[in-house]
């Protein structure tokens, strides 16, 4: 990095967020995925009540199903999310390589490693 390119970079400290946020963790973007999904399950909840005959039911739902998608969804102290983490795990777990072997105890007769 050369003399001019180190006076044009902007640090920002830690805690500072560079994002507007409702509550903390929680902004413009997590609430367009919460309407998102709470668009979709009350779409779906809509066409059962229609056959059920039971609002409430669906209002539950799509309560719940909002209230489950915004803690899911709302970042922590360190940038991440509940499904940020379980994406970090489930590449963790594929990207992990098994090496299966047999293990010969060449010792297990008195040490004659011939036997």
């Amino acid at each position: 990095m050369n003399q001019e390119e180190s006076y044009n970079t902007l640090y920002v400290p830690v805690n500072i967020k560079t994002r507007f946020e409702f509550v903390a963790g929680f902004g413009f973007s997590e609430l367009a995925i919460t309407l998102i999904v709470s668009a979709i399950v009350g779409l779906v909840m809509f066409l059962v009540s229609m056959f059920t005959h039971d609002p409430y039911n669906a209002v539950l739902t799509i309560t719940i199903t909002a209230a489950a998608v915004g803690m899911a969804v709302r970042k922590n102290e360190i940038n991440q999310s509940l499904t940020d983490m379980v994406a970090l795990f489930i590449n963790y777990f594929n990207t992990q390589q098994s090496f299966p072997y047999l293990h010969h105890n060449r010792y297990k007769n008195g040490g004659n490693s011939n036997a």
